[in-house]
């Protein structure tokens, strides 16, 4: 006897049909109706039936302009615009390439960059301060700026025009102001790139332009060096907490374009404050507390305030010795030291 097959629990699932129940007949085929007579008029209310577009490409795909989704549509602009950012960040890498090759200059010996720095120095409204001699065989032991000029010369991967220069007005500011003697100085004077200098920060653009030097509290000696005036991109200068001596020299901070934040407190600074500081018209903070400076705030430096106590001036921020240093503006708890 064949065994029943084990039929699912389920009563739908376990439904099967036997054969005779599969066993059917063709039913009768209607006869063919003849054709609807078309309407003699239109109800004028009655919107036309727009027809149904199906036609394809010969790929198979959408008819273009008709049956795009505007999600297809949406998905091509944005290819559309990555190509175009895509094709511009080439064309701005290649362009600073260019510019790269254009501003380097291949020097036939020592003596012909060293010519260089000279010819870019008496274009400098502080050429006699930073005058060198003719040869570099005529650098002493002593002057800042040829100490600095023969270390460039004989630096054999710097041959950017602009990277020389910065490069130059660095290396003075570390011979000039006791570089061997800092408690921080990581990297300086060596063939690393100067945005990997300790203490200095460049853009973040290609250019990698230097735009603050952070000295504050590093032991720093001797005057405010000219050198800084060639650092055109500087927009933030720490030199706070040192023993920088001799005059304040704002004729060198007036002649730095771009400088807005300056930290000159906590040195042996001496002398009047200079009115040059307003000479640029982008410094807003200057701290020059803990000096040894004669004379009154300017008054040209005070900020003014409109009936709503809303005060706006050349210094937002400042901070000065009242007591040595009358201040005719000044907020004890807030500028005076």
């Amino acid at each position: 006897m064949t065994p029943e097959p084990k039929r699912d629990s389920n009563p739908v699932t376990n439904f099967r049909p036997n054969r005779e129940d599969l066993a059917f007949s063709p039913s009768p085929r209607p006869p063919a109706s003849s054709p609807p007579s078309k309407p003699s008029t239109r109800n004028l209310n009655e919107p036309k039936a727009k027809p149904i577009h199906t036609t394809t490409s010969r790929a198979g795909g959408k008819k273009w302009g008709k049956d795009v989704s505007r999600k297809d549509i949406i998905v091509v602009v944005a290819l559309i615009v990555l190509v175009l950012v895509a094709a511009v960040v080439a064309f701005t890498i290649v362009a600073k390439k260019e510019s790269d090759n254009n501003n380097s200059v291949v020097f036939a010996s020592s003596q012909d960059k060293y010519d260089f720095i000279r010819e870019s120095l008496k274009n400098s409204t502080f050429a006699a301060e930073m005058a060198l001699p003719e040869s570099v065989q005529e650098v002493n032991e002593v002057d800042a700026f040829a100490l600095a000029a023969k270390w460039i010369v004989e630096d054999p991967l710097v041959t950017s025009e602009d990277a020389v220069l910065v490069r130059f007005a660095l290396a003075t500011i570390y011979y000039a102001n006791g570089g061997s003697d800092w408690l921080r100085s990581t990297n300086w004077m060596s063939s690393e790139d100067v945005c990997e200098w300790e203490g200095v920060g460049c853009s973040v653009n290609i250019d990698a332009k230097v735009q603050e030097l952070d000295l504050s509290n590093n032991n720093l000696t001797g005057t405010l060096s000219p050198a800084l005036t060639l650092l055109q991109d500087l927009k933030i200068l720490w030199l706070d907490k040192n023993d920088l001596t001799g005059p304040i020299r704002a004729d060198i901070f007036a002649s730095l374009p771009n400088l807005a934040i300056l930290y000159l407190q906590e040195n042996q600074l001496t002398g009047p404050i200079a009115q040059d500081f307003l000479a640029t018209g982008n410094l807003y903070t200057l701290y020059l507390q803990g000096n040894q400076l004669t004379g009154a705030w300017p008054e040209k430096f005070c900020p003014i305030c409109d009936e709503e106590g809303v005060c706006n001036g050349p210094f937002t921020n400042f901070g000065i010795d009242c007591q040595a240093n009358p201040c005719p503006c000044c907020d004890p708890s807030k500028n005076c030291f």
